[in-house]
């Protein structure tokens, strides 16, 4: 018979136990939702692709960005053919709990699966090539050979869709001759060998499309910096995901030509199917994001990064007590520092492991620690108030400006020699 159906012995289905068409043993119906899931994300990653192409952000357009949406229109094909299947004609049933009246409609999702699966890896494949191309440019031995892969891919697409065309005279006999009525004359050829060429065929231009950007790397002086080559590899390196997907797919493949329960076993060979496409299409787009990732989510994960790395420096900084101080209970507090009046500095000195001053934005008064802390917060206040003399107003700008100009512990004057110089300053 057509496809990957087969005619079941008598002493095959005697031994199947009864039917069940209402309440299936073992039923898998979760397909619809875990193809639904798969093509959400798929859209999301070539939405923002094309959205950065259009800004001209990550290049401008190509004929790579042209394959690469059709492979996604192929691959939305792909996905309703799945949950359609799965939905109304058995998919993921054991075959004795399978109407015999789905036999035809359960056939012609399966020739429509494999037409779409070939068409949308074959312009995944070809715009990935393509991107390749971008990065070598002009030279002479990476060019052919990406030009060849791409011929290549496009021959083995165009043979293929052929013989998908014409397993049967008249086609649409490869799924109407399920049904029982059907009396017309009709040739077909076995898809057996067919199908397992095509799974072969589809790993081997798997792998080659995921060993090649390695090779281009390691062995071309690409103008393209080293994190981001480090990135590219990455990407490259989730891209044997792809692969390893292809090679559970061609087992599934081999797999249903040898099983009378088709529909149990295709189940998996939709799933796999599912996984490859659209995890090739992910991986596809991933390096065209780069730019929305630095632009819209690195800023943003650098400053959450940054704010939580400075409140836990100045928690530590403010509950450890220094070496050689001892932490003073409450009852011993002395002297508290007065709040100025007026507006705050907004600056609040931490210590560094190496024991050098660093400044920070807060809204909280400068922690006075040492002779060096207490002479800061006099030229602050003297600055405020406008008692110093304009060459010590340049003294000031210059500390602010440079870093370097800070003064050292080791330099600064003790705290017994240096004089009050405002009533509201706290004492050490």
């Amino acid at each position: 018979m057509p496809g990957n159906f087969h005619e079941i012995p008598d002493d095959v289905a005697a031994a199947w136990p009864d039917p069940n068409y209402d309440n299936p043993r073992n039923h898998r119906a979760w397909l619809p939702e875990f193809a639904i899931v798969f093509l959400a994300v798929s859209t999301i990653l070539v939405a923002g692709r094309l959205y950065e192409r259009g800004m001209k952000r990550a290049g401008g357009w190509g004929l790579d960005d042209v394959l690469i949406s059709s492979g996604w229109l192929f691959s939305c094909g792909l996905s309703v053919v799945a949950c359609i299947d799965g939905a109304w004609y058995g998919l993921g049933r054991h075959t004795w709990d399978v109407r015999p009246e789905w036999y035809s409609g359960a056939a012609l999702m399966g020739w429509l699966a494999q037409v779409l699966f070939l068409t949308s890896t074959c312009c995944t494949k070809c715009s990935v090539l393509l991107f390749y191309r971008r990065m070598v440019k002009d030279t002479g031995r990476w060019k052919y050979a990406i030009w060849t892969a791409i011929g290549l891919t496009a021959a083995y697409w165009l043979g293929f869709l052929l013989a998908y065309c014409l397993i049967c005279r008249p086609l649409d006999a490869y799924w109407l001759s399920y049904n029982q009525g059907y009396d017309e004359p009709f040739q077909c050829i076995h898809g057996d060998v067919l199908t397992i060429f095509v799974g072969v065929l589809s790993v081997i231009s798997d792998v080659y499309v995921v060993v090649l950007p390695f090779v281009i790397l390691q062995s071309f002086d690409l103008e393209v910096p080293r994190r981001q080559k480090v990135a590219l590899d990455i990407i490259f390196s989730l891209s044997i995901i792809v692969a390893g997907a292809g090679i559970a797919r061609t087992y599934y493949l081999w797999k249903i030509n040898r099983t009378y329960d088709t529909s149990w076993v295709g189940f998996d060979l939709f799933t796999w199917s599912l996984v490859e496409c659209h995890l090739a299409i992910i991986f596809a787009c991933a390096p065209s994001l780069r730019a929305f990732i630095r632009r819209y989510l690195g800023e943003s994960l650098s400053r959450r990064f940054t704010s939580s790395l400075s409140n836990s420096k100045q928690t530590k900084s403010n509950t450890t007590p220094r070496e050689g101080e001892e932490r003073l209970a409450p009852s011993d507090t002395k002297y508290t520092a007065a709040a100025p009046k007026g507006p705050r500095f907004g600056v609040s000195i931490e210590h560094d492991s190496d024991g050098s001053l660093r400044t920070n934005s807060s809204d909280a008064e400068p922690a006075i620690r040492n002779a060096e802390d207490y002479e800061l917060y006099n030229l602050r206040q003297l600055d405020k108030h406008g008692r110093m003399r304009s060459n010590t107003s340049e003294s000031i700008s210059q500390y602010h400006g440079d870093p370097k100009k800070r003064h050292d512990v080791d330099s600064a004057p003790s705290a017994r020699g240096l004089a009050r110089t405002d009533d509201n300053a706290p004492p050490i």
